[in-house]
């Protein structure tokens, strides 16, 4: 009969240790941001891989593609692709430089920099805007140029946005681009220091997503699936997915996948009970049948 007792303790111990792995007693919170890996680096949320198809975890237009091709990590603003230099998390801040520019003395930009009306990203302070000027045919004589991009007779101008001498650049240059560099890299001859202002890239931050602030309040990431990528919202919690947040009680027909525990927990601990049952009718047949030999009279 002790083993008996045993057996029923084991498998009452284990059917309770199911049911709180499964999440019903134990919840522990989210504490870990979702990150994956991309270039050689390490990127977290609200950043999320570009190549998942059916959803991710993290902000719209934050998707961040890792090509084979060696550019590294690549972000796209308003359709443009710009390589990811750096990423500081406590300040929300990153770095990007163009892609398709070279890292010599002279790098011309490929074009300029637009951010929609409705990024999430925006300029920090430490930027200054600079106004570049290509190819022009006419310009006026007294102002330096940026030699290293003269073609001929054609001349290229560079000047801080708000100092741009009064003159028709566009009409006689051929191309014009307004681009960021960080303050710092840049001394006081634009002629001289531009180069380095574009190979060192430009700084932005983010700013929360406006309809994900009530599911990252109750300890959850903003994610977004099916068919739209960016409409179809919802909230990741320690749970599964939710519709808004994760006090929220309403599950999202597109749960993540993940084991049921209590459904194995259930057959686990009925297949076991079961045996347990049989187990001791056999043991009460055995000693139904036996009967001890007594001395013979």
């Amino acid at each position: 009969m002790a083993s008996l007792f045993h057996l029923f303790l084991y498998i009452t111990l284990l059917h309770t240790s199911i049911n709180g792995f499964n999440g019903h007693s134990i919840k522990p919170p989210i504490t870990a941001r979702p990150y994956f890996s991309c270039g050689g680096g390490v990127f977290r949320y609200p950043f999320w891989h570009q190549d998942q198809p059916s959803g991710y975890c993290g902000y719209p237009g934050f998707g961040i593609s890792c090509g084979g091709d060696g550019s590294g990590p690549v972000l796209r603003l308003s359709g443009d692709a710009y390589s990811i230099m750096k990423i500081n998390y406590s300040e929300n801040t990153l770095t990007l430089r163009y892609v398709d520019i070279n890292n010599g003395s002279c790098p011309r930009a490929p074009h300029g920099v637009t951010l929609d009306n409705s990024s999430a990203f925006s300029y920090t302070a430490r930027n200054n805007m600079l106004r570049f000027f290509y190819n022009c045919t006419l310009y006026p004589p007294s102002l330096p140029s940026m030699e290293c991009l003269r073609h001929g007779t054609k001349r290229s101008y560079v000047f801080i946005v708000g100092a741009v001498p009064e003159f028709d650049w566009s009409g006689y240059c051929e191309t014009t681009a307004t681009v960021p560099v960080i303050e710092k890299s840049v001394g006081g001859d634009l002629v001289d220091d531009f180069g380095r202002g574009i190979r060192e890239g430009f700084e932005l931050t983010w700013r929360s997503d406006g309809g994900c602030r009530s599911c990252e309040d109750s300890g959850g990431f903003c994610g977004y699936g099916g068919g739209d990528l960016h409409r179809n919202f919802f909230c990741f919690c320690s749970g599964g997915r939710r519709s808004s947040n994760c006090h929220n009680n309403g599950v999202v027909p597109i749960n993540i996948l993940q084991p049921n525990f209590a459904a194995i927990g259930t057959v686990v601990f009925g297949g076991l009970m079961v045996a347990a049952t049989f187990f001791y009718f056999i043991q009460r047949r055995k000693i139904g049948l036996y009967k001890p030999v007594g001395p013979v009279k």
